[in-house]
């Protein structure tokens, strides 16, 4: 796996969690959704993992901003 596409099996613990969960690149690109998403957004976790989250939003600058600066203050390894 490159830096950028983490194994999914270790957001498993995630889909214990009744909480929606999607762990996201700097880009917004899902690299993980929990059970909680799939149901919520009554889609699977293939059709939601890829996809862009900020475009699930009305105003997707917001999260997009929030994602920005969250990759402007740390940088996470994956591996």
């Amino acid at each position: 796996m490159t830096p950028l596409t983490p194994n999914p099996s270790r957001f498993l613990a995630f889909d214990l969690l009744a909480t929606l969960v999607a762990v996201v690149h700097s880009d917004g690109a899902v690299l993980f959704a929990n059970s909680a998403l799939e149901d919520a957004l009554g889609t699977s976790r293939r059709t939601i993992e890829g996809s862009q989250l900020p475009e699930c939003f009305t105003e997707p600058h917001i999260l997009q901003n929030a994602l920005e600066g969250a990759g402007t203050a740390t940088t996470l390894q994956w591996g």
